[in-house]
């Protein structure tokens, strides 16, 4: 039952566990993005295009000097979509190409003033794609941030499968434990099994041993004081059966002589003989109404 338990309380937990930190992971993912973006929009908000002096007034100027200084995280990818449609990238060498694939299926130019955020798959991977518009009057060239999330699933993969090690040593643990617990446990039980089995009428010496404070300790005590009673009672009911045959002996022997040499040719003898068993009758008999 306690196997049982604990299962279920580390399945429980490591559910959860999975979830809480897929969750973590995601926002992690979709903060990075967003840090990605703000740092464009800073830029196209805030820089200053070196070669004029001036603030970028072009959006595949704008978009080309990004890509330039960004420094985006492992599993991000970059892809500025000039106004021509050709495409220039950056970041990690395993995404980039995949985003480069994922925004020429864009459709059209997203708006300057939000990213559209979105999940996607490709070739069996997930992909979290966010796109924003470069603020250009004359054109549409825009930003695609494509995050990898197989890194962050495989990292969340990694935790859950150290924590269903780490619970199967714990769980192989608690078992041991139980068993070995269980075992001290009934050990005093099976005692007092063991020594309940060898009691009998005519053998009442044996005792359990007594060992601890807890109350298998405290049934042991009471177990061996109701056979130090018992042993007692029945020393006294031998005592009492032997003297009760001590008595009943001597008037049985009493009749058993005169009637072997009772003469019944003797009315005198046989007389006296009547009034003696029947002292002794009375006597036995006056004994028998003792022992009741």
């Amino acid at each position: 039952m306690v196997a049982v338990l604990t299962v279920l309380g580390l399945a429980v937990i490591g559910v959860s566990l999975r979830t809480v930190v897929q969750h973590r992971v995601d926002s992690d993912a979709a903060t990075e993005i967003n840090q990605t973006l703000a740092a464009f929009r800073d830029l196209a908000a805030r820089g200053t295009d070196p070669a004029t002096g001036d603030r970028y007034t072009d959006a595949d100027v704008l978009l080309d000097a990004f890509l330039e200084r960004a420094l985006p995280p492992s599993g991000q990818g970059l892809v500025a979509v000039h106004r021509d449609g050709s495409l220039r990238s950056s970041g990690d060498p395993a995404v980039r190409d995949q985003a480069r694939a994922l925004s020429r299926g864009a459709r059209g130019a997203p708006q300057a003033a939000a990213a559209d955020m979105s999940r996607t798959t490709a070739q069996g991977r997930a992909y979290t794609v966010a796109a924003v518009a470069a603020p250009d009057a004359t054109g549409a060239g825009y930003l695609v941030v494509a995050h990898d999330e197989a890194a962050s699933t495989t990292t969340v993969d990694d935790l859950v499968r150290t924590f269903m090690l780490v619970s199967l040593a714990v769980l192989v643990l608690v078992i041991a434990l139980a068993w070995s617990t269980a075992g001290r446990v009934l050990l005093p039980l099976r005692r007092l099994s063991a020594t309940a089995e060898l009691i009998g009428a005519s053998d009442l010496t044996s005792r359990v041993p007594e060992s601890g404070t807890d109350d298998v300790a405290s049934l042991q005590r009471t177990v061996n004081a109701m056979l130090d009673r018992l042993e007692r009672a029945f020393a006294s009911q031998r005592g009492l059966l032997d003297d009760v045959g001590h008595e009943l002996r001597t008037p049985l022997t009493v009749l058993r002589g005169h009637l072997e040499i009772l003469d019944a040719h003797q009315p005198a003898k046989v007389d006296r003989t009547r009034e003696l068993l029947l002292d002794e009758v009375a006597r036995m008999s006056r004994l028998v109404e003792d022992l009741l």
